[in-house]
């Protein structure tokens, strides 16, 4: 009986992790929890997602994450309400909105928000940086690159 229960245990998250796996993984549960108030570790990730919204007259708005792994960072913004055949420059930034924080990795890390015909774009940055529990993190999206102080909209980043 030993046996077969001891087999049981093993066996059980072995066919959890096999069907999260299969499913993509989605919605499977909580990720586990980050090491309190410091950067990911090793696996852990760290999750953190926010609404675009608008900051001026374009009504831009969409949404934008952040995930942490080890001690890289994927961050990825969409948008609509972008000016068609415009370039968007974008930023993730420690703070709050409006606060001025520095930009998270290297600015050329983000490539340029580049809308169509209907407004919409989606980027994805890549930083070898890691984001820590805790703190406060948005994402500005700029009128372009030679008007990077007109910023059109922003996203705040909450942890999950």
């Amino acid at each position: 009986m030993f046996t077969t229960m001891r087999k049981s245990l093993l066996l059980t998250p072995a066919l959890a992790l096999m069907a999260a796996c299969a499913s993509g993984g989605g919605g499977g549960g909580a990720p586990p929890p980050p090491a309190a108030g410091g950067a990911a570790p090793g696996g852990t990730t760290l999750r953190f997602s926010g609404q675009v919204l608008a900051t001026g007259a374009r009504q831009m708005r969409g949404s934008a994450g952040a995930t942490t792994i080890g001690s890289e960072t994927e961050v990825v913004v969409s948008i609509t309400g972008g000016a068609s055949g415009g370039q968007h420059p974008w930023h993730l930034h420690r703070g709050a909105c409006g606060s001025g924080g520095a930009i998270v990795g290297s600015a050329g890390a983000y490539p340029v928000l580049r809308p169509d015909a209907g407004g919409r774009a989606n980027e994805t940055a890549n930083l070898t940086v890691a984001l820590s529990r805790g703190q406060r993190y948005h994402v500005n999206i700029h009128e372009s690159s030679q008007d990077l102080g007109n910023i059109l909209a922003c996203a705040e980043l909450a942890g999950s």
